[in-house]
């Protein structure tokens, strides 16, 4: 009987089997080899924090300084140049449109460069920069505890009035409902619009803060430039919006799912005494038809 030759794998594996040397060599050149995926896989998460978390929080950081109220220039400095420039018709106020990754963000200006708003649309459903709104996501109550002393000539208000703070406004995650309740959309303080075609969809809700909000108005926003911009209830609402209606018959028809279920991705702030119709020559947030060469 004629035995095989053994085959070159069989005598490499034999000899690894009696050399003990070489079954160490084996074993270091495995973890080596792991040691340098692991060190790869780092390497890449490292990057990846780099290039999106970091850079996200320092957008996030930004745009706590970018506010209505200050001069184009300003906002050009801390954002880079802006992409897009436009004019309303009769060349009073310029619109200025700042472009990023994460988010669009539009600036309405008067002719000599003074900020009438500001208004910030995410791109990215993991943007989720919180805005404060002066005072109106704070919440402002008399505290029970306090006893006036009727020798006093004036109220002690530093005691009488006890403030909690809100949690803000965050991008994709607050919804229109947990900023204005349904109970309180019906007292009329809240202004509905709606934008609402065959390819587009934009749906905002606007409040005047006055005297705790420094004369400023927010308007929060679903704008079909930014993600997740248009709603479910999108033929629902198309059915209810083509008609013209008054203001606070807008905010009644509008169906309490899309109010509790969309977050909203634009949040919109005015400088003092600046209310949405000053700044209805543009769309509230940036134009879906400027940005859409973006995506």
């Amino acid at each position: 009987m004629q035995l095989m030759k053994p085959t070159l794998y069989e005598i490499i594996q034999n000899q690894f089997k009696k050399s003990g040397l070489l079954v160490t060599i084996w074993v270091a050149i495995v973890f080596m080899s792991s040691l340098i995926t692991v060190t790869q896989g780092i390497s890449l998460i490292t990057k990846f924090y780099k290039n999106n978390l970091a850079e996200r929080e320092s957008y996030y950081q930004k745009l706590q300084t970018v506010v209505p109220g200050l001069q184009i220039g300003y906002i050009s400095e801390v954002l880079g140049s802006p992409a897009i420039i436009n004019s309303n018709k009769d060349g009073t106020k310029k619109e200025y449109v700042f472009v990023n990754k994460f988010f669009y963000l539009q600036a309405i200006t008067r002719a000599d460069g003074y900020t009438l708003s500001v208004a910030v649309t995410s791109r990215d459903k993991s943007f989720q920069p919180s805005f404060s709104a002066h005072g109106y996501t704070d919440k402002i109550t008399i505290n029970p505890s306090y006893k006036e002393d009727v020798g006093d000539q004036e109220t002690d208000f530093k005691n009488l009035i006890k403030i909690v703070k809100g949690k803000g406004i965050v991008l994709n995650k607050t919804t229109f409902s947990d900023v204005t309740s349904a109970e309180a959309l019906k007292e009329g303080y809240t202004i509905c619009r709606a934008r609402i075609g065959a390819n587009r969809f934009s749906y905002s809700e606007e409040t005047y803060l006055a005297n705790p909000g420094n004369y400023q108005t927010i308007i929060i926003a679903s704008n079909d430039a930014g993600n997740d911009g248009v709603s479910k209830y999108y033929g629902e609402m198309f059915n209810t919006f083509f008609e013209n209606m008054e203001d606070q018959e807008n905010c009644e028809k509008v169906p309490d799912g899309h109010r509790s279920g969309t977050a909203i991705n634009t949040f919109i702030m005015t400088a003092p005494f600046v209310s949405g119709a000053n700044i209805s020559d543009f769309t509230f947030g940036a134009d879906l038809r400027d940005v859409k060469v973006f995506d």
